[in-house]
Parts: C-alpha cells; structure tokens; sequence
C-alpha cells in the first residue's frame, strides 16, 4: 500500500472518529423515561428524545419506575445520538446508543417501559418488541389496561380546559336589538 493511501485512509478515519464523537455525550439528567440531558464536547448540554418510542407520563403508573430504568441503563456509559429531527420544544428527537453498542430505544421497548409510538415511527421490528413485551407481561403491561402517554395527555389537557364541577360560564352580553 502507497503512503498516499496510508495517509488517505488515517485522515478518512480521523474524520469519521470525531463525527462521531460530536454525537457522543455523558448523561447529566433524566427527565423521564424517554427524555434526558446529554454534555457534549464543549460543555454544550443537549435535551434529547427518544425517537418512536413513548414512555408513561410521571404522573402515571411505571412513569417515574421508566425514569429510574431509562437512568440504570445510562449509568456509566457515554452515549451516542443519531438526531432524526428537532421538536415544537427545541429538544432533539433521536435514536441513542450506549458505548457498548445497545439500541436505548429498543431496551425501553423490549423490558416494557415504552410504547412504540406508531404514529412517528413505522418500524415493525419495535412493534414486536413491544409485542413481546406485552405478551411476557414486563413493566407497564404488568397493568392490566395501561393508558397509553398520548392518552394521558390528552385526557390532561381536556380537564384542564374544563376542570371537574364546572360549568361553562354564560356570556354577559345584553342583547340591545332583537
């Protein structure tokens, strides 16, 4: 082999080496179990989520039990982040992987601390594991009807808009003219 291809070939890895390490980071917080802070280089901190898959909402059952597993996954590893879009937050939507390789987002799927959220995501390869998951009755689907993340919002925001024992106020109006 030339020198020339030596030399070409160190370069072309040098350069992939550190793309990839621009996407590499150490874990500083977990927000829940598919939300979490990565520092990157130049202690440039990152809001990431998990991309295509949903995890219970704290306030639900498994929700603050999918943050402690999202976080026991994380503990002393770095890991790295395949950005596939940025949400109406400004959080980074990815697919995240640990130093040694694991795919985080399907862990969460496959120990049953997530739902594929099939609405962003088509892969079937993540919905059998969440197939699998619920058959072998691991994590939420311990319960035996889990509302699903989506749901849980969305109920949220519709007793929000109306809380419990109210009535939708009359309009003062006087009408003038008939």
């Amino acid at each position: 082999m030339s020198v020339s291809r030596v030399l070409f070939c160190c370069l072309l890895f040098a350069c992939n080496s550190s793309n990839g390490d621009q996407n590499m980071g150490q874990v500083v917080k977990i927000a829940d179990g598919d939300t979490f802070t990565l520092l990157m280089a130049g202690n440039q901190q990152v809001k990431v989520r998990l991309y295509g898959i949903d995890c219970p909402e704290k306030a639900q059952p498994y929700g603050k039990a999918a943050g402690r597993v999202l976080g026991a996954l994380m503990e002393g590893h770095r890991v790295r982040i395949e950005e596939k879009d940025k949400d109406r937050y400004g959080r980074t939507i990815a697919v995240a992987f640990l130093d040694d390789g694991r795919n985080i987002n399907e862990t969460m799927l496959a120990q049953g601390y997530a739902w594929h959220y099939i609405d962003f995501d088509k892969n079937p390869a993540w919905s059998a594991l969440e197939a699998k998951a619920r058959d072998q009755r691991l994590g939420l689907w311990k319960e035996s009807n889990p509302v699903a993340p989506w749901e849980f919002r969305s109920a949220k925001r519709a007793r929000s808009k109306n809380p419990k024992g109210t009535k939708p106020r009359k309009s003062n109006t006087t009408v003038l003219f008939e």
